[in-house]
C-alpha cells in the first residue's frame, strides 16, 4: 500500500483486514483518484490452493473531511459505510461517502 500512496499520506491498519489511508491536503475528487491509483496498484496474490474457495477483492470507501464531518469517529463511520456500498455494488471498487 505504501508504494501506491504519497509520502504525505498516512497508512495504518484499523483492524482485521481493514486499513485506513489519510490523504492529506486534497478534496474528495482528488482522494477518489488517489484511491483508484491505490486500488489498481495493490496486487492481491492468492495461493493456488485457495483460488477455488476464496475470491480476494479490494473495496475502498472514501470520505472528504470538512465541516460536514465533525469528528474522527464520524469520519470512520462514513468511510466504513462507503466501503460497504462498494462491496454491495460488486466488490473490488472505490466509493465516495455521501454527506
Amino acid at each position: 500500500m505504501r508504494a501506491n500512496t504519497r509520502l504525505s499520506d498516512i497508512v495504518c491498519k484499523l483492524g482485521g483486514d481493514e486499513f485506513v489511508v489519510i490523504y492529506n491536503h486534497c478534496d474528495g475528487q482528488t482522494a477518489i483518484q488517489l484511491a483508484k491509483k491505490l486500488h489498481s496498484g495493490v496486487n492481491i496474490e492468492i495461493p493456488s490452493e485457495l483460488k477455488s474457495c476464496w475470491n480476494a477483492a479490494l473495496s475502498i470507501g472514501v470520505v472528504e473531511v470538512g465541516e460536514n464531518c465533525p469528528s474522527a469517529s464520524e469520519m470512520i463511520k462514513r468511510t466504513d459505510n462507503a466501503m460497504y456500498v462498494a462491496k454491495k455494488s460488486g466488490r473490488n471498487s472505490v466509493e465516495l461517502a455521501k454527506h
